[in-house]
Order: structure tokens, then sequence, then C-alpha cells
């Protein structure tokens, strides 16, 4: 793995001198040009020539792609955590047990901070603790991944069920989906209330299943919901995509440390600012 970190670092390096000598170079020719009239042509041409071969030699290298593109994700990602967390230590803590979550669900490291990050906003004013949103967070990825629901058919539930809690009931289009998409987690609604599917349409339409009773319906699941979870054998696509969040977590430990991704972001800015 040391080695692998290494040839990593050593490609992004590569990338940022590529377009820190192209930027360089064009500097060059730019002075050139402008000492002269005679000279405007071929240092015009020189400078979109070394454009070129700074860009392509970025475009072409699709390794250096997808880490920059994995890297800035992450970055974003967990930028927004900043804004429910109340402290760098704190952030810290929610991304690591995220990963854990991610890590022992199978699920979308990304997903899944996207995910907290909806609940978070929707259980504002709700006397809801940190460690309840987490758990929420895992258990619904456990019974999404019960009812056997597609990545699509999650999104689209897990949109509409943080739109209801935030509002404060689950009824109408929100209460469809998650019929839809979410099938364990109407088990759940079931169990706890002691109601047919029926009924528990009938609450909806009447404004009865509030984010409190769904709250206490998905707390009083997780033993139940676990136990099933167990059951499921892992599949090739589960198992990438926990490779996918290790080698994620990786670049962005690696970019964190030794800013790599940074450099090369400001150094294209810089030839961006003097092709301008």
């Amino acid at each position: 793995i040391g080695a692998d970190i290494e040839e990593l670092r050593s490609v992004i390096n590569e990338a940022t001198a590529l377009v820190k000598s192209g930027m360089d170079k064009m500097n060059a020719d730019m002075r050139e040009a402008v000492s002269g009239a005679s000279a405007i042509g071929n240092g015009f041409s020189n400078m979109a020539s070394m454009v070129k071969t700074a860009l392509a030699g970025i475009a072409t290298t699709a390794v250096v792609k997808e880490t920059i593109d994995l890297a800035d994700a992450y970055t974003k990602a967990e930028a927004r955590l900043k804004l429910y967390t109340s402290s760098q230590e704190e952030q810290k803590q929610v991304a690591k047990e995220l990963y854990e979550i991610s890590q022992g669900t199978r699920s979308s490291y990304m997903g899944n901070l996207d995910l907290y990050a909806k609940l978070t906003q929707a259980f504002r004013g709700q006397n809801v603790t940190q460690r309840e949103t987490l758990q929420i967070t895992e258990t619904l990825n456990k019974a999404f991944a019960v009812s056997g629901a597609s990545t699509e058919a999650r999104n689209a539930a897990t949109i509409q069920l943080s739109q209801a809690l935030a509002s404060g009931v689950l009824r109408g289009d929100e209460f469809n989906s998650v019929m839809e998409n979410g099938g364990r987690i109407v088990q759940l609604l079931t169990d706890y209330t002691g109601k047919s599917v029926g009924e528990l349409r009938k609450m909806a339409e009447q404004g009865q299943l509030t984010a409190s009773v769904v709250r206490e319906a998905l707390a009083a699941g997780v033993q139940k919901v676990n136990k099933e979870f167990a059951t499921l054998p892992i599949t090739v696509g589960d198992a990438t995509q926990s490779l996918g969040n290790s080698i994620g977590s990786l670049i962005s430990a690696i970019n964190n440390a030794s800013g790599a991704t940074s450099s090369l972001a400001s150094t294209i800015k810089g030839l961006a600012d003097t092709i301008d």
C-alpha cells in the first residue's frame, strides 16, 4: 500500500509540474510576443501549443483525472459536513462513524454523508441527538438493503422521507414513495403501530404518521433489522462498493496530508488567469 501511495502522489505531482511548466513557457512566449509585432504570430502560436500540451497531459492521464475528481468530491462532501457539526473534532468523529456505517452496511460513504446531512437538517428543532441521527442513517441503509431497493429507489425514498421528517408528517407522495421503494421501512411502521398497511395508509392520510412516530418505529426495529441484514449474502456489488469507499478514504487522507490536489488546483487556476 505504501508503494501505491507514493506512486499516486508522484502522478499528481507530475501533473502539477506539467501544468507549471506549460504556464511558465506560456508566460515567456507572451513576453516575447509583446516585444514586437513580428513576434505576435509565433508567440501566440507557441502559447496555444503549450496550453494544449499542458491540458492534454492532464486529460490523457486517466488516473490523475479520476483521482482529482474523487478527491474533489470528498473535499466538497466533508466541507458540507462542517455545516452540521460544531467543531473540527466533531466533524472528524462524525465522518469516521459514517465511514464505519458505510463499510458495515456495504453502502456508499458519499451517499451516507448526504443522507446524514439531509436527516440532520430535517431534525432541526426536534431534539434529535447526533447519535440518534447516525443510528437512523445505519438502520435506513440496512432496511433498504433488506428491501432489495436499487440505488435509484433508495435515493428517491430517502429524499421523500427526509422531506416528510422535515415537515413533521409522513403522508401523500412521501408516503407513497416509501411504500414503493422501502418495503422494510413500511413493515417497521406496521410493527410499531400495530396497524395493517391499509390502516397505515389511512393514518398517513389523516396526518397521524408524525416524524416522532417514524423515528420511534425505526428505533424500535433496530435489532430485528440488524438480524435480517446479517443474513444477506455479500454480493460482488457490495464488495466493490466497500472497496470504492476504502480507495476514496485513502485518496482523501493522502490529499489532506499532502495537499497535492489543492496545489494542482491552484496551478490550473493560475494557468486560467494567465490565459484571461
